[in-house]
């Protein structure tokens, strides 16, 4: 487990046209894994989530499984190209909201409301049980429209309470890389639901829609994934996913 001190995923079928997800159910559970290619603590907890998100896909239960790689690593020697600044100052707000004294990896939070060591596969397990097992009064509709190197993300969000977020993410499927300097020097490193985009707006009322553009850097199979806490890194009110084909996309 690697620490710094704080002054740092059933889917729908998609056509290649775009999909929506239909109103989410109150079972929904969250998980992000904040990690980096350079780390040496890291690759476990990828392959954990990869586990997880395979066995969500198998059974169907509601849970998103994302990766966000953080940037306060690449100063080892190995420069992590999907390494965003914005997922470290996520994970930074998470260490306040759980006042820890110190950011790490791999951490895993699901749902907004526990943390754990991203390798510790049975409180993890754990706290995905009790998350679905709740029941939650918000909605969330998502339609996802591919459009070349980006995509148009629209959610219709109902019965969220005051001071709700909604995040939306594009996520590759998968993505690999091979270091050659760093900690992870000569390992091949397999990454799943690899975040490349993140926006975030206000739910204002009770019946709110936004259009939400995200990035997309390459046009790989993916997913966008949305969902609503209650303010940025509270716990998780509701979510969905839609799916995206490889190549999946149309004129502007």
């Amino acid at each position: 487990m690697r620490r710094l001190t704080i002054a740092a995923l059933a889917f729908l079928c998609l056509s290649t046209r775009g999909a929506a997800a239909p109103a989410a159910p109150s079972r929904f559970a969250l998980i992000e894994l904040f990690t980096s290619e350079g780390c040496s603590s890291c690759p476990p907890a990828d392959g954990l989530l990869q586990k997880l998100s395979a066995d969500a896909a198998r059974t169907g239960e509601p849970i998103a499984a994302l990766s966000l790689h953080v940037t306060y690593w690449n100063r080892l020697g190995w420069v992590d190209r999907f390494s965003n600044e914005a997922f470290t100052q996520r994970q930074g707000a998470y260490a306040r909201h759980f006042a820890l004294r110190s950011v790490y990896t791999p951490q895993v939070v699901v749902n907004g409301e526990r943390e754990f060591v991203g390798s510790d596969a049975g409180s993890i397990e754990r706290a995905l049980r009790e998350a679905l097992g709740q029941a939650r009064s918000a909605r969330i509709r998502l339609e996802a429209q591919p459009e070349r190197d980006r995509i148009a993300a629209t959610c219709q969000v109902s019965d969220a309470p005051d001071g709700s977020v909604l995040w939306v993410a594009w996520a590759d499927r998968e993505d690999s890389s091979s270091p050659d300097r760093g900690e992870n020097e000569g390992r091949r490193l397999r990454h799943v639901n690899v975040v490349r985009s993140l926006e975030h707006t206000s739910v204002r009322g009770r019946a709110f829609t936004s259009t939400i553009h995200l990035a997309r850097p390459s046009s790989v199979a993916g997913s966008v994934v949305a969902w609503v806490q209650r303010g940025e890194v509270g716990p998780v009110l509701a979510g969905g996913v839609v799916p995206i084909a490889a190549g999946s996309s149309r004129p502007h």
